[in-house]
């Protein structure tokens, strides 16, 4: 599934946070990595030193990566320099490499330009065809636990089709990797108490119905799973839906979210802004975006 893997990579130590998960992914899937810089087109000593800056950082990259794979899969790791706009040129050639795998910290930066969420990796989680694997960039941030992915995986589902797109990338990184996957649904109040503000009037009672009425489905999903041989269970909350997958998130002990870019609360698109965006600004563990295809 996650054959070719591309790896964005901007020259700053917040984008290379990315690239030890792509080792781990690499060497699960045997997958070939681009790494990918973008450099900004200008003429004279400066567009000069501008391209020998972006050669040195996809070759620095590259003989890093190689040495940390095993000997059969060093060849595998490309390096790639291009110019023009970066989220422009990292769609482009996910598609020019056939990527299935676009890996990228969700910000970074350089003396040359700065990735920030709602900007690069935005656009990239909007307009990519491929799955996106996001590592959140921090100033102060630990070194990647070595047992990376742990046991687990989450996946957020709401019972429409669209977030079940997450599935099948779920059951695959599962059966490769040796995973756990865990499914969560969130239970919501009835639309017309959330506009009323009827639903601040809940109590534990009608919580605990609404909750039950949201298991059949979830339950169901973690029955598919399990009958394709993936370890899987599934849990219902109420309230939040970011805050829910968050905290769901912390106390199972998971390492990965895995979440449809459709779906959640009946919204006919989740974008960035909204569910996803706080899921990816909160979460302190990587997440696998995956965009569903638009309705018919």
């Amino acid at each position: 599934m996650f054959s070719k893997i591309l790896l964005p990579q901007d020259g700053s130590p917040l984008a290379e946070l990315a690239i030890p998960y792509v080792e781990v992914l690499a060497k699960a899937f045997q997958s070939q990595v681009t790494v990918l810089t973008v450099c900004e087109a200008a003429r004279g000593p400066a567009g000069r030193a501008n391209t020998s800056y972006c050669n040195l950082v996809a070759h620095r990259i590259q003989e890093r990566m190689a040495d940390e794979l095993p000997a059969e899969l060093r060849d595998n790791v490309k390096a790639a320099v291009v110019f023009g706009n970066p989220a422009r040129e990292i769609l482009r050639h996910a598609q020019v490499y056939s990527s299935d795998l676009i890996a990228m910290a969700t910000h970074g930066w350089s003396g040359l330009r700065r990735w920030v969420l709602g900007s690069v990796a935005d656009r990239v989680i909007q307009a990519a065809g491929a799955p996106v694997f996001l590592v959140r960039g921090q100033k102060e941030v630990e070194p990647m636990a070595a047992n990376w992915p742990g046991a687990g995986l989450l996946v957020p589902l709401d019972g429409y089709p669209e977030a079940e797109h997450a599935l099948p990338h779920a059951q695959e990184l599962a059966g490769k990797m040796k995973l756990r996957v865990q499914l969560l649904r969130v239970a919501l109040p009835d639309p017309s108490d959330r506009m009323s503000g009827m639903d601040a009037l809940y109590t534990e009672e009608i919580i605990e119905y609404i909750k039950a009425s949201a298991e059949p489905y979830v339950s169901l999903m973690a029955r598919r799973l399990r009958d394709k041989g993936v370890v899987s269970s599934y849990k219902v909350a109420f309230g939040r839906p970011a805050e829910e997958i968050l905290d769901v998130a912390k106390e199972s002990g998971v390492d990965l979210i895995v979440m449809a870019t459709h779906g959640f609360m009946g919204f006919k698109r989740l974008v960035m802004g909204s569910i996803a965006d706080r899921v990816i600004r909160g979460a302190d563990i990587p997440i696998l975006v995956v965009r569903a295809p638009p309705e018919d």
